[in-house]
């Protein structure tokens, strides 16, 4: 349980520290979704700092390992 309760304290820290506030609110429209892709195409600034601080952590695809891009997460 100790682990888990680190692990949400450390998640809860980097969220607020990396999502940008335009990027708190409710999805309302599909365009408020980035859906990846080779050919990026992003609704704002926040939108795509949020989308690689998420890609940087590994967030985008959790429980791949880290040496692929992942955050090595168990299911």
């Amino acid at each position: 349980m100790a682990d888990l309760d680190a692990f949400r304290a450390e998640t809860r820290a980097w969220l607020e520290a990396n999502c940008p506030p335009e990027m708190r609110q409710p999805v309302r429209d599909e365009d408020d979704v980035y859906w990846g892709g080779r050919n990026a195409s992003f609704k704002n600034d926040a939108q795509k700092a949020w989308f690689e601080a998420c890609r940087d952590k590994g967030y985008t695809v959790p429980a791949w390992p880290k040496e692929y891009g992942g955050a090595g997460l168990s299911p």
